[in-house]
């Protein structure tokens, strides 16, 4: 069972990073910011719309967050190989295109890319940015199919991490689903 929080752990860190990544390739620090304040003024002001006004989440809404955040996940995995094949179709290994990215991102690392590297980097992350945004509708698309906002996802997951009771209703829950399945 131990074993089966973390992994469910590590797939709300997953939708986590997921929502993150694309948050901060959509939108500037400080649109951030102020979504981050109005998300806190909202969730402190009334019950978000996945609990009840006693703050207690139904079975129900914890079977649509596992719908969604598997949902999320495959998209993500689709999105993860579809870049590596970009990466690859353009000619360059996937480890330095990361090392590239990672000098371009930090500026604490030096570049050592080549102007040809470069070039390739460049044409590679222009085509990834695009596909980012196709994966972003599909996921967008899917949250709004099933009634529920990506901040409303996020609340879900850090109350599921935060509270060991949710957590084992979770995690019951997605083995009653799969076993139907």
């Amino acid at each position: 069972m131990k074993l089966q929080s973390t992994i469910i752990g590590f797939s709300l860190i997953a939708f986590f990073f997921a929502c993150n990544q694309n948050n901060s390739n959509n939108q500037d620090d400080s649109q951030n910011k102020k979504e981050d304040t109005t998300l806190q003024d909202n969730s402190q002001s009334k019950a978000t719309p996945s609990q009840s006004e006693d703050g207690k989440i139904s079975d129900n809404d914890l079977l649509v967050f596992a719908s969604v955040n598997l949902k999320v996940q495959e998209i993500n995995q689709e999105a993860q190989a579809d870049m590596i094949k970009v990466v690859e179709r353009n000619g360059m290994d996937v480890d330095r295109y990361s090392q590239i990215l990672q000098a371009e991102q930090s500026p604490e690392v030096q570049s050592d890319a080549t102007a040809e590297e470069k070039a390739k980097f460049d044409a590679i992350a222009s085509e990834i940015q695009a596909m980012q945004e196709q994966f972003q509708i599909k996921i967008d698309a899917y949250l709004t199919e099933n009634n529920i906002s990506e901040a409303e996802m996020q609340q879900l997951a850090m109350q599921i991490q935060s509270d060991s009771t949710l957590m084992q209703r979770y995690i019951m829950l997605q083995q009653a689903q799969s076993q139907t399945n």
